[in-house]
């Protein structure tokens, strides 16, 4: 998946000035019908030249379009055959924590064990309807980019802009099928999330709220909050990347049940 997460990290952190946020863009937006794009094609849609696709593709270590397009095929059918073959729900805290007797692994442990089912239920429902999914906050955790391919594979949209300008941008373009996920566990910037987020529920989306000091928002307006009692920042940072963890492979289980439903019933 290294290929994917490298255009993410293109489209997620890179000036939307650049060309090669552009392409990213492009590839990303395309994935479904690249199998069958020419580079032409493919330089058309990004508004560039064939040899900018080339250099681009040199950028994630493939020595040509076609190379590259193979790979994100390859991908693509690996990806659900590794869903099928998951046996049982794997713990995050098992996959990520040795020894399992720290504090850290107590308070991951803990709060995963306080989700009830009707609030994940909601989470997953959300992210399974909704068209596009937008990231938001001043420390988005890193396990958003491994949900993010699950919602590309699935042919959804997502964002995840490092740069709060861009996010600020995004939000705007926000309308009622769109999902719009905050990350607040930092005391910056509570005005703008805020804001961020009446604006997003204004637009029609579904608004989400991870924190640990929802007290701080004078108008707390959301469709889905999650809060957590720990203050540190280290330990913050690794509580919701456990729950985006978690989310993730909840989201591959249930998208790929709903998936061999269909072909049953087909």
């Amino acid at each position: 998946m290294q290929s994917i997460l490298a255009l993410l990290q293109f489209y997620n952190t890179y000036d939307h000035d650049d060309i090669y946020f552009s392409v990213a863009e492009n590839f990303i937006y395309q994935f479904d019908q690249m199998g069958n794009m020419s580079l032409i094609e493919i330089a058309e849609k990004s508004h560039c030249s064939p040899s900018t696709i080339t250099r681009f593709c040199r950028h994630l270590f493939y020595s040509s379009y076609p190379e590259l397009r193979l790979e994100l095929s390859r991908l693509r059918q690996q990806y659900v055959l590794n869903v099928l073959s998951t046996k049982h729900k794997v713990s995050t805290l098992e996959n990520k924590v040795v020894g399992g007797k720290n504090i850290i692994t107590r308070s991951i442990d803990s709060l995963l064990n306080q989700l009830e089912s009707s609030q994940v239920d909601m989470f997953l429902q959300m992210l399974l309807s909704k068209t596009k999914i937008g990231f938001y906050g001043y420390s988005i955790p890193q396990s958003v980019w491994l949900l993010q391919i699950d919602l590309l594979m699935d042919g959804k949209k997502s964002t995840a802009f490092l740069d709060p300008r861009y996010q600020i941008e995004d939000v705007q373009s926000l309308d009622e099928d769109s999902f719009a996920i905050f990350f607040q566990y930092t005391n910056d910037e509570i005005f703008t999330l805020e804001q961020m987020m009446k604006e997003a529920s204004q637009s029609g989306a579904k608004v989400a709220l991870i924190t640990n000091t929802s007290t701080l928002f004078s108008n707390l307006n959301v469709d889905f909050l999650f809060e957590f009692s720990y203050q540190s920042l280290a330990l913050s940072f690794m509580i919701v990347n456990a729950l985006i963890t978690h989310m993730s492979i909840e989201y591959q289980q249930k998208n790929m049940n709903l998936t061999l439903e269909a072909i049953d019933l087909a």
